[in-house]
């Protein structure tokens, strides 16, 4: 299923669409496509990702790949550095101390140009 990134409809089937317990995200989902990181270059925007604790569902709002699995599990790179790698740009997250030194130690912090 494709969605108009303009689409009010597909903003609110995207919201909170990561239903725990299932696996989680190999994607990134419907705003990391290639298409959408084609879009990102050409106009110089950034992705925002939110690894915020969700209380009893880990990981909601990010497909999984969440705060708890980088800080409880050990995991930062499967985290921080997969959504780094897979097109996020800004992140918003209950651990900005272990995040920003990861995010530094593995050189992905870059100022905005």
């Amino acid at each position: 299923m494709r969605f108009n990134i303009d689409s009010t409809h597909a903003l609110a089937l995207v919201r909170n669409a990561y239903q725990y317990p299932s696996p989680i995200t190999e994607d990134g989902g419907y705003f990391f496509t290639d298409e959408a990181m084609v879009l990102r270059d050409k106009y110089n925007t950034h992705l925002w990702i939110n690894t915020l604790y969700e209380g009893s569902n880990p990981g909601l709002r990010s497909g999984g790949r969440g705060d708890e699995m980088a800080f409880e599990g050990g995991l930062a790179d499967e985290v921080w550095g997969w959504w780094h790698k897979t097109g996020a740009t800004m992140f918003q997250t209950d651990e900005p101390i272990m995040a920003t030194q990861y995010l530094d130690e593995q050189g992905y912090r870059r100022p905005y140009k």
